[in-house]
């Protein structure tokens, strides 16, 4: 095999299995203690039958630092109540002040009718302690993973009501979409805030939080198997290179393809509170781009979305930019021309040799696709950038923000092809992917 996906699942696994264990979750708790009191509500006992904290003990510092020497006989959120909680009221009023503050949300709601809609999700929500535990302790510990996560409930909610599909349940996909983080709670703080640059090691547990969400929520009967899937799926994509299974295709559940997408048009568009990083109304060259990243069933729903709210593209960058652009975008294309001629010819020289398709050759065929159909890349279209900025073609400007999207794009699934080749085993496959790594360092704009 070209890459050793299987022994990298289980070193996920393995990661996922040990962060369930109590310590980085009550030390969260411990410093959410501090202003909203967090008591035991029965006895917690270690594996072997030793009691650590009696019923209505607060969890201190102290008492935290004990907990996480231990494996206890039950996960811990089972055996604590938080004194306040994010309840559907605070959660919907927390949810319209999103939408009051963010005109493009706010239209995708007015347009769709969707504040009722919204309500019962709230509603249906609250049902679940420890999913209302959960959120109530990110809010508080991890308010920027708090702030994306409603927003991924709300688009998912949105797409959902815009889902030709008759079988997805649009609770069901705003719960899902507001929790599909919450595996983050129970990683090393200082990883879960890091931006990019982790060590191996902090990656593979990054991997982890889908599966350490599925194991916290299997252990809630009452929640719907559908939410629990589609969570743990909610960083696969269509053409397999996602994680934590690799699943592509039909495996992977509908509403997993739904918050998928989702979650990366949530990461395009807003991470930050009180920032817009991309608009909405500019998606359809991401879409283009993705073809393969994601069903067309879902990517037709986004766009059912945004003819029925009739969002307008938003330019970002200002006119008096647009030159240093144009160049940059001249030369960008001519790099990415040579980095994709060098990536298929090695991808395809592994398929041929291994006699087997991997993760890496499957998605160096659908770009190979993806830019045969938008021609991106060709001679031609560079002539056109050329044209466009040596003539000041303001008229082409919006067009040209739209390539330096779907660059972005490219450049992102190239590091995806480049990510598979280190799992491989083979070393001439890890040289490579440090070789085209240290390549594509030098191509964002």
């Amino acid at each position: 095999m070209f890459s050793d996906t299987s022994s990298s699942k289980e070193s996920i696994q393995s990661d996922a299995d040990s962060l369930t264990d109590a310590g980085v979750y009550s030390e969260h708790l411990s410093e959410v203690n501090r202003k909203n009191k967090v008591r035991a509500t029965r006895n917690i006992y270690n594996q072997n039958g030793v009691l650590l904290v009696a019923k209505g003990i607060e969890i201190t510092p102290k008492i935290a630092t004990t907990i996480a020497q231990h494996k206890l006989q039950k996960p811990i959120e089972h055996d604590i109540n938080l004194e306040k909680v994010v309840n559907s009221d605070k959660l919907y009023d927390e949810l319209l002040k999103l939408l009051e503050n963010d005109d493009e949300l706010g239209l995708i709601y007015e347009k769709l009718q969707l504040k009722k809609t919204l309500l019962a999700c709230c509603e249906y929500y609250s049902r679940y302690n420890i999913i209302v535990q959960k959120i109530t302790v990110m809010s508080t510990q991890c308010p920027r993973l708090y702030y994306r996560s409603l927003i991924c409930s709300l688009l998912a909610l949105a797409v959902c009501r815009c889902s030709e599909n008759s079988e997805l349940d649009k609770r069901e996909a705003f719960v899902a979409a507001l929790i599909r983080d919450m595996g983050f709670l129970h990683l090393p703080h200082e990883i879960s805030v890091k931006d990019g640059n982790f060590t191996p090691e902090e990656e593979k547990a990054i991997k982890s939080h889908p599966l350490v969400a599925k194991l916290i929520l299997d252990e809630v009967k009452e929640i719907p198997s559908t939410i629990k899937i589609a969570v743990t799926e909610h960083h696969e994509r269509n053409d397999g290179t996602g994680y934590p299974r690799s699943k592509k295709g039909r495996a992977i559940s509908l509403l997993g393809h739904l918050l998928a997408m989702c979650n990366d048009i949530q990461e395009l568009c807003r991470t930050e509170e009180d920032s817009i990083q991309q608009y909405f109304g500019n998606l359809e060259p991401f879409i283009a781009m993705n073809t393969f990243s994601h069903t067309e069933e879902v990517a037709q729903s986004v766009q059912n979305m945004l003819y029925l709210v009739q969002l307008p593209v938003v330019r970002i960058i200002d006119d008096s930019k647009m030159l240093e652009l144009l160049e940059k975008l001249e030369v960008r294309s001519a790099e990415l021309g040579i980095v994709f001629e060098e990536l298929k010819s090695f991808v395809d020289s592994y398929s041929v040799k291994e006699n087997g398709e991997s993760v890496a050759v499957a998605l160096g065929s659908a770009l190979s696709n993806t830019l045969i159909q938008s021609g991106l890349l060709s001679e031609v279209y560079v002539r056109w950038i050329v044209y466009v900025k040596e003539s000041e073609l303001k008229s082409a400007y919006e067009e040209m923000e739209s390539v330096k999207l779907m660059h972005q794009e490219l450049l992102k699934q190239f590091n995806r092809v480049v990510a598979s080749c280190f799992q491989s085993k083979l070393s001439s496959v890890n040289e490579f992917g440090l070789h085209m790594q240290n390549q594509l360092q030098n191509l964002s704009i």
